[in-house]
C-alpha cells in the first residue's frame, strides 16, 4: 500500500515561462517542515526514473519532495511565456544559465505555498551548478542546505567549441546549432547556450580571476560522487571543499559502485540524504 501521494504541478517562472513538475508527500508520516527540491541535470526532466524513485523513497520517510522542470529540460522543448501564452524555445539546447534563478525561485515559492517554509536544494549534474548559481545570486534565506549530486565541474565542451560558439554569438548567430557532442548525433546545443554554460560554469566551483560562486554560499553543503563512471572523484570533491569557504558545514561523500544517475542505488542515496539531513 502506498504511503505517499504524487501530484502534477504547473507553475510560472518569475519571468512568466510555464513549467511543470511534481510534488511527492507522505500521507501517513508526520511531514517535516521543510522540502527537498530537486533540480534535474542537463537534458533531464522532472519525471526521469532516478528522480522519481528518490522522491518516492524520501516521501515514504515523511519528507516533501518537489521535482520541478527548469526551462532547460530535455534537449529541445516548446515553452510558453505568460500571460500572452507566447511560444518560446526551451530545452537544454536553448536555455541561458543566467535565467535559471527565475525557475529555481518559482519552485521555492511553490513550496512555500504548500506550507514548506525551508528548502534543501538537490542539484544533479549540471543542475548542481544551477543550485550554487541561484544561491550565490539570491542569498535566499529559505535555502537551509544544498546537496550537489554528481556535480559536473568542467562540462563536456572543448575550448575550441566554446570559441566557435562565441564567434557565432558575436556575429548575431547565437541560435545556430553546434556540431553533435559526445558522439551522439542528436545531442546538439545552440551557440548561445554553450557560451552561457561556459561562462557560468567557469565561475561556479573555481575561478581563475574572481571568487567562485560557491564561495558565496553560506548554508550547509553536501557533495556526492559515485565511483562507477561518474563525472569526477576525490579531486573534484576536494576542490568543492576547498572553495566552499563560507559554508557553515561542508561534507563530501563517495558512493561505492554508484554511476552518474545512481542506477539501482536510489535507495542508498535516499538514506544518505536522510542521514545528512538529520545530522544538521
Amino acid at each position: 500500500m502506498k504511503t505517499y501521494a504524487e501530484e502534477i504541478v504547473f507553475i510560472e517562472a518569475q519571468d512568466g515561462v510555464s513549467l511543470i513538475g511534481a510534488e511527492f508527500r507522505s500521507i501517513e508520516a508526520a511531514l517535516q517542515p521543510f522540502a527537498f527540491m530537486l533540480i534535474h541535470g542537463n537534458t533531464g526532466k522532472f519525471c526521469d526514473y532516478p528522480y522519481v524513485m528518490i522522491a518516492r523513497l524520501l516521501a515514504e520517510r515523511g519528507y516533501t519532495v518537489i521535482n520541478g522542470n527548469t526551462r532547460g529540460h530535455d534537449i529541445s522543448a516548446t515553452l510558453y511565456k505568460m500571460p500572452e501564452d507566447v511560444p518560446t524555445a526551451g530545452g537544454s539546447a536553448w536555455e541561458l544559465y543566467e535565467d535559471s534563478p527565475h525557475d529555481v525561485a518559482a519552485w521555492i515559492e511553490y513550496a512555500q505555498r504548500v506550507g514548506r517554509q525551508d528548502i534543501i536544494l538537490i542539484g544533479h549534474s549540471q543542475g548542481a551548478a544551477k543550485a550554487i548559481y541561484y544561491q550565490a545570486q539570491r542569498q535566499d534565506p529559505r535555502v537551509k542546505g544544498i546537496v550537489l549530486a554528481s556535480p559536473d565541474l568542467r562540462g563536456h565542451w572543448t575550448p575550441e567549441l566554446v570559441a566557435h560558439a562565441q564567434g557565432l554569438v558575436s556575429a548575431g548567430k547565437g541560435d545556430e546549432l553546434l556540431p553533435a557532442l559526445m558522439g551522439a548525433h542528436w545531442y546538439r546545443l545552440s551557440a548561445r547556450n554553450v557560451v552561457s554554460r561556459a561562462n557560468v560554469l567557469s565561475r561556479t566551483y573555481t575561478s581563475e580571476n574572481e571568487s567562485p560562486y560557491i564561495a558565496s554560499v553560506r548554508c550547509p553543503l553536501l557533495a556526492i560522487l559515485g565511483t562507477a563512471g561518474d563525472v569526477g572523484g576525490a579531486d573534484e570533491l576536494n576542490t568543492i571543499k576547498r572553495n566552499a569557504v563560507n559554508c557553515t558545514r561542508v561534507e563530501t561523500l563517495m558512493i561505492e559502485g554508484a554511476d552518474h544517475v545512481y542506477t539501482k542505488g536510489e535507495a542508498h542515496l535516499a538514506e544518505m540524504l536522510v542521514k545528512w539531513m538529520r545530522s544538521l
